[in-house]
């Protein structure tokens, strides 16, 4: 038996992480490029 609440708590937190990835990876370019702009 596969425990429910396991799963949907990896799901959720693999769906933040992938979320998360873009707006981390925009936050970092814009503090590299933020002062030449």
């Amino acid at each position: 038996m596969v425990n429910v609440m396991a799963v949907f708590k990896g799901i959720g937190f693999g769906v933040v992480a992938i979320g998360m990835v873009p707006f981390m990876f925009a936050k970092a370019l814009k503090d590299s490029f933020g002062p030449m702009l």
